[in-house]
């Protein structure tokens, strides 16, 4: 056997495999809770694949639709623990560091059962991963009378790993296997290059290269899935390639291609797109509430059209000034110099003497609630622009409320992922709550929700834009991206493109 782990070694490590629940999906914690009767913080190999080979389709809630990504997210646990299981075999970490995959189905009948025995479930498609857990398990279980069986299976799971690892360096050298193993498995371009960890351009020039009878046919019904996905119908692409429709139908028939389900297909995995896309940057936003719009455009691209789509869920959590600190605007200086021109005719200046004053004429400028809006607060105006404000009507006012804890709990309720920001949900909110009302909130910010918000998101960014973690956004939001989507890389700057 290539590898050296050793029955007992190998015995002691599965019993050992610890799976920490707290990693796994809720759904599959849920899939153990039923199958169990506990769902404790960890649970042993044993206890995985008791659930495993539960029938999860009889659990409510969870259904046909769910049971395979349970046992995705459970062999994917169970695989992690086992991954250094043969860390003395070259192979298997080249293998996993390539991120390649071994179809069961070009595996012999006999290593394929040995396959299903050690997962509890036959995959279509092994990782590095799992194919360890295949080792370990089998080396643990070796009894005399199948021991070659045994060992034969483990040689062929190691020899195809070197033949993909051989066609992922140099495909066009490999050119002919690769060829005939995309064929057996009837994959598509997009599929095989996964599979063989090459860049699907340079898979379909080395298949293009070549000439013989194979590769033809391969070109040929690529091509035709291609025109079929550029919106072609059966005739249209009959026509293109010079043969009949039926024959266009049989060739992309076995590849698992239906004409007519391309276009609900594409329809379909582009709703999916943008679901992750909404998501991703919902936890951007939700992870840092009060993120500019300039600061989130930085981490997402995209036309102004997709953009306000990505953001319409979590718009009430982002500010709409630019960064923090930057110098004053057209719009704020406007503001100033108005109130600086009441204040020269009225002083101390009140909001409605303002607004008095603006509608007479004598003074040209934005309103009372502009001004509000712009500085975060009436009184913040007249600071800013250097204007004694007029007092409170009354000299001695005792709050039950005070602007602290007012703005604390609009910001719990923005945080809350229920919520849609408008005053109408706060109302809500506030009712089984000890908080201030809405009408109270309105009548702190002149009769504007919108300050009001203002303020409370200046309140949330502070608990994170003034440290280490703002310095460091970039990295945080592709950390973000790899949990969310962890086999789609690189969609930072990609997300709305």
């Amino acid at each position: 056997m290539n590898t050296a782990t050793t029955p007992n070694s190998a015995t002691q490590s599965s019993n050992d495999c610890i799976i920490i629940t707290e990693n796994l999906h809720q759904r599959t914690r849920r899939a153990i809770y039923r199958t169990l009767g506990t769902c404790p913080s960890r649970i042993t190999f044993s206890e995985a694949r008791q659930v495993l080979t539960t029938d999860l389709t009889q659990i409510p809630q969870i259904g046909v639709t769910f049971a395979r990504g349970i046992q995705r997210d459970l062999m994917a646990a169970i695989a992690s623990a086992h991954i250094d299981a043969a860390k003395d075999n070259g192979i298997l970490h080249e293998f996993h560091r390539r991120n390649l995959k071994l179809l069961v189905a070009d595996l012999s009948q006999t290593t394929a059962d040995v396959v299903e025995a050690a997962l509890g479930i036959r995959p279509d498609e092994l990782t590095a991963a799992l194919i360890a857990t295949t080792i370990t398990e089998t080396d643990s279980n070796i009894t005399h009378s199948n021991s070659c069986q045994r060992s034969e299976s483990t040689n062929e799971l190691i020899s195809e790993m070197a033949n993909v690892i051989a066609i992922s360096t140099d495909p066009e050298k490999n050119v002919d296997q690769l060829i005939r193993k995309i064929n057996q498995a009837r994959q598509l371009p997009g599929e095989a290059a996964a599979r063989f960890g090459i860049v699907e351009h340079r898979l379909r020039m080395v298949v293009a290269t070549e000439h013989q009878k194979e590769a033809v046919k391969l070109q040929r019904v690529w091509l035709a899935y291609d025109l079929a996905v550029e919106g072609m119908s059966l005739r249209q692409i009959a026509e293109r390639l010079k043969i009949s429709g039926e024959r266009v139908r049989q060739l992309l028939a076995k590849f698992g291609v239906n004409v007519r389900n391309v276009k609900a297909e594409q329809a379909v995995n582009a709703k999916e797109q943008q679901r992750m896309k909404c998501q991703f940057v919902a936890e951007i936003v939700r992870s840092f509430p009060g993120i500019t719009l300039n600061e989130l455009r930085g981490l997402v691209d995209g036309n102004d059209e997709e953009f306000k789509k990505l953001i319409r869920p979590v718009r009430h959590l982002i500010l709409d000034t630019g960064e923090p600190g930057i110098d004053l605007t057209e719009r704020q200086q406007s503001v100033i110099t108005a109130l600086q021109a009441a204040a020269a005719i009225a002083s101390p200046l009140s909001a409605n003497k303002y607004d008095e004053l603006i509608r007479s004429g004598k003074v040209d400028g934005p309103g009372k609630q502009t001004a509000a809006i712009v500085f975060g607060s009436w009184r913040q105006a007249c600071a800013a622009a250097g204007v004694t404000a007029h007092g409170p009507g009354r000299d001695h006012y005792e709050r039950v409320w005070s602007d602290d804890i007012a703005t604390n709990a609009l910001a719990m309720f923005l945080m809350d992922t229920a919520a849609n920001g408008t005053i109408e949900g706060y109302s809500t909110w506030s009712k089984n709550r000890c908080a201030p009302s809405s009408a109270l909130i309105l009548q702190r910010h002149n009769g504007h929700w919108r300050t009001a918000c203002t303020e409370a998101l200046h309140a949330l960014r502070q608990d994170w834009a003034n440290d280490s973690v703002a310095e460091d956004l970039p990295a945080i939001v592709a950390a973000i991206q790899t949990e969310l989507s962890p086999n789609v890389p690189n969609q930072i700057n990609q997300v709305a493109a």
